[in-house]
Parts: structure tokens; C-alpha cells; sequence
């Protein structure tokens, strides 16, 4: 079983590790409901409502017109803010760091996450959406704004019929 070999790899590998002082696992969803972590205690859970690590995830405008200062491109900078500062966490924006880098050597502005996974997920979520998710989702590809509370539960598989509203608000808008 897949969980029971992360289950084991994990636990092997941070907890009784005399030589490592903090880890951080990174990845779309939350798994805990799959007692994944059980094993391992002290696990902290930073989503992106969270501003705690935002510049460890991505770069800041300052490190973006930093960057494109050093490789002689400063005039690029408002076409990257365009094109790749479209993450938030907590109140902090970030530019994509695989975006700006690949634009910075390339020099053509470009979508570069497409090729970076799979979206099998989302897929899924709008195959199984109803009538009101159309329109919401539609609302968000025209450039609208769309307000719901969020779930902030962990999540598995089951996340397509058991949604638990944890009294929060988010607004996303496409970028």
C-alpha cells in the first residue's frame, strides 16, 4: 500500500535522525485524515493562508527585480509581475520561481508551469462540479471574484462529497 511506504520511508527518515535538526515535506494536499503522520509528532501544517514561509516558497518583487538587475534585464521586471506573480500566502506575494528563472534566462515571457504537473485533480473537481460551480468557475475565467468559506480539514479522497466549512473566507481571483 502507498501510504503504508510513506508511512515508513517518513518516519525512517525524520523521526530518531540524530542529524537533522527540521524538515519541511511539501505538496498540494493534506493527508493527515490518512494517519500518513501518526508516527511523527511536532508536524506543523502551513497552508497558504499562512505568510510564515511565503519567501521561502517563491520570490519576493525585491528578489525579482534583484535578479533581473544582476542578469542585465531591470526593463523585464513589469512583464514578469505580469506573467508570474500570481501566488499568495497569508498577505505575501511571491513570483514562481521556476517561471521567473526560465524567463530570466530565455528571455520570452512564457507559461512554464504548464509542463510542470499533472492537473488530474482539477479535472476531476470541474467533471463533478454542479450547475452553481459552473458559474463560479466561469465567473473566475472571466476575471471575476469568487468569495466561499474554506476548508481547512484536512483533506483526502473524500474532499468530493464530505466539504467542511471551517468559518474562514477566502477570495481567489485568476491571475
Amino acid at each position: 500500500m502507498v501510504l503504508d511506504f510513506y508511512r515508513s520511508w517518513l518516519s525512517g527518515a525524520l523521526k530518531g535522525a540524530v542529524d537533522l535538526y527540521c524538515a519541511a515535506l511539501t505538496g498540494v494536499l493534506r493527508v493527515s485524515q490518512e494517519s500518513m503522520f501518526s508516527e511523527l509528532n511536532n508536524v506543523r501544517i502551513d497552508t497558504t493562508l499562512d505568510d510564515d514561509h511565503a519567501e521561502a516558497i517563491g520570490f519576493t518583487f525585491d528578489e525579482v527585480a534583484a535578479l533581473a538587475e544582476d542578469m542585465g534585464r531591470a526593463e523585464k521586471v513589469a512583464q514578469m509581475a505580469e506573467w508570474y506573480d500570481g501566488y499568495r500566502f497569508g498577505q505575501t506575494n511571491v513570483y514562481s520561481p521556476w517561471s521567473v528563472l526560465n524567463y530570466l534566462y530565455g528571455g520570452e515571457a512564457q507559461p512554464y508551469w504548464t509542463n510542470t504537473s499533472r492537473n488530474g485533480i482539477v479535472v476531476d473537481l470541474i467533471r463533478h462540479a454542479g450547475e452553481a460551480q459552473t458559474v463560479e468557475l466561469a465567473t473566475l475565467a472571466g476575471d471575476g471574484t469568487v468569495t466561499k468559506p474554506l476548508d481547512c480539514a484536512p483533506c483526502s479522497t473524500t474532499f468530493l462529497t464530505t466539504p467542511r466549512p471551517c468559518g474562514r473566507s477566502s477570495t481567489r481571483r485568476a491571475t
